[in-house]
């Protein structure tokens, strides 16, 4: 043969090829809006939803047939030994999907049946989700069966496969083989009190290969195994690689072992940004919350895993999530998987910097994918300052033995002083301004002195490091300068050179000494030992702010006002004196 002869059988095989393709015929479905026997092949369409009926509703007893639900419903009325769907029998090549079926005793039947396929069915409260009698080689795919008795029955029935099923809240089983063996089932969703009944060898898992299972796992192999109690297999098992696969295999019975089980697997996850601390405005001072104020800290416990997470144990802490630290517990019910949940506690505010530590599942109780993202921190600063205020007003009569009034005095001149110390009684005559001798001179590092005296140093159990919350902040420029300074008389005697600052805002640094309100900071020389300097002989602080009618602290009119350290008290005591002119 030349090669124009092969070149014309060419031709004519292209031609006779195309011609075929051409004259295929095309069925057109079939619409079917009630119950029905099919007896013929091709398609078939539900076009509307069939409820409660009897038995059979739809019957197909034909090869090569296809019959799509559409999404619709064939509902039937509970009646024993009724189907929603029966195919059979001795016929192959049969697709029932995309089918609700509800309150029949076999919802989708196959009885005799090869070849077929079982695919996007929906079963719900049936005595049979899914029922294959007899059956082999058939495809059963990504279906619901819940609610009914068993979810798929498989009797008599192998070499069938089963894939991408969620079988849930099945009351006797999930899946329930009887004599049926050889049937390839992975990559389904169990989650039924009992997930099983096999009695022959069967296959439970694939090989191992990358795409999303139906847990949305990584990795395909076997089945995800749970129990509504969250105890399954695959609830409890661990993980190690991250696969989303058990480390270990999962034995049915010595037969039928799921050699690549599914992990779904919870993964708590805390951040900084996730811990809230609140606390009523007005308990605020410096800008910090004020000591002694019940806080409310909040932690958002996110589950970031595949699988759910019950009864989270969540611990807070006043430093490092150690015992000795340990602030409050609370228990979160239930995070499930992509959900976070709350754990609050509620915390009497400590003057200093906190670290507070929260840290779920403290004792590691839970089996989670990553433990070490578990714990997180976030600081909290609590002021060591408070404030007081208020209004003096004062009535003095001297009268004699008969009751006569002899002076009746009347106090309204809002003049005068209000003194603030740790201790019952200290001598007005000897006090004198913090950062200057006895003599008058400059002293050095006063300011830092009193700081580490009351415990405010950055650093120290109280004053960490926060801006503002010492004296040396407030008061002084660098321990040694006063930022701002004025002069009181007290009993007549004017004591020079006060540091001061503005009692409202002790952080508005402007024209303190016009304020309305302002506090100064003195010491007593009563025990100095003749250095006539302050901080080395127990000497005491005393903090004094003048008597002056005006507007401070919350937008209220009041006489007085004054800012101290709460570490001043001495054993839990503060004490307020008064001088009035």
């Amino acid at each position: 043969m030349n090669k124009k002869e092969d070149m014309r059988n060419v031709i004519i095989g292209l031609i006779f090829v195309s011609i075929t393709i051409i004259i295929l015929p095309v069925y057109a479905a079939t619409g079917v809006n009630s119950c029905m026997y099919i007896n013929d092949s091709g398609s078939y369409t539900l076009t509307t939803d069939i409820l409660d009926n009897t038995s059979p509703c739809i019957r197909i007893l034909a090869d090569n047939v296809d019959f799509d639900g559409s999404g619709y419903t064939i509902d039937g009325i509970d009646e024993a030994d009724s189907y929603g769907v029966q195919a059979g029998t001795n016929y192959t090549n049969i697709t029932v999907r995309n089918l609700t079926v509800s309150d029949w005793f076999y919802g989708i039947s196959y009885q005799n049946t090869s070849s077929g396929r079982i695919t996007g069915i929906t079963a719900v409260s049936n005595v049979n989700g899914i029922y294959l009698d007899n059956s082999n080689n058939n495809t059963i795919t990504d279906n619901t069966q819940e609610l009914n008795n068993i979810g798929i029955n498989l009797t008599s029935s192998n070499n069938n496969t089963l894939a991408r099923n969620i079988m849930t809240s099945n009351s006797n089983y999930g899946i329930y083989l009887s004599s049926s063996g050889n049937n390839t089932i992975y990559n389904n969703h169990f989650n039924n009190t009992n997930n099983y009944n096999v009695d022959a060898p069967n296959t439970w898992n694939t090989t191992k290969i990358e795409g999303t299972n139906i847990i949305t796992g990584i990795n395909l192999g076997g089945n995800y195994w749970a129990y509504p109690n969250r105890t399954g297999f695959s609830q409890t098992c661990t993980d190690v690689n991250g696969d989303d696969i058990c480390d270990s295999s999962y034995a049915l019975d010595a037969s039928n072992i799921d050699y690549l089980p599914l992990a779904k697997i919870p993964d708590l996850v805390l951040t900084q940004d996730n811990i809230s601390f609140s606390y009523v405005l007005s308990e605020v001072e410096n800008g910090e919350v004020k000591e002694n104020v019940n806080v409310t800290i909040n932690a958002a416990v996110y589950n970031r895993g595949l699988g759910d997470a019950s009864n989270i144990n969540v611990s807070f802490y006043d430093g490092s999530p150690e015992p000795g630290n340990n602030i409050a517990n609370a228990t979160i019910t239930d995070i499930s998987a992509g959900s976070s949940g709350n754990a609050t506690i509620y915390w009497n505010s400590i003057i200093g910097t906190h670290n507070i530590s929260i840290k779920a599942d403290p004792e590691n109780t839970l089996i989670e994918t990553d433990d070490s993202n578990n714990n997180a921190s976030k600081i909290i600063n609590v002021s060591a300052w408070q404030k007081y205020y208020g209004n003096i007003s004062g009535n003095i009569t001297l009268a004699g033995q008969t009751g006569n009034s002899l002076i009746n005095w009347s106090w309204d001149t809002n003049q005068g002083n209000v003194f603030v110390s740790s201790i019952p009684s200290f001598d007005y005559n000897n006090l004198h301004a913090l950062g200057r001798k006895k003599n008058g001179g400059i002293a050095q590092n006063n300011f830092q002195r009193a700081d580490e005296l009351l415990n405010m140093t950055p650093g120290s159990n109280n004053a960490t490091g926060f801006i503002n919350n010492n004296i040396t902040q407030l008061f002084s420029l660098n321990g040694t300068a006063p930022r701002n300074v004025t002069s009181f008389t007290v009993y007549g005697r004017t004591i020079d050179n006060v540091a001061i600052v503005n009692s409202t805002n002790t952080t508005n640094y402007t024209s303190v000494e016009n304020s309305t309100f302002i506090t100064g900071i003195l010491w007593d020389t009563t025990k100095d030992n003749g250095d006539s300097d302050y901080g080395d002989d127990g000497e005491e602080l005393v903090f004094i702010t003048g008597i002056n009618a005006g507007t401070g602290i919350g937008n209220s009119s009041h006489n007085y006002e004054t800012g101290i350290p709460s570490t001043i008290r001495n054993e839990g005591n503060v004490y307020f004196f008064v001088e009035l002119k």
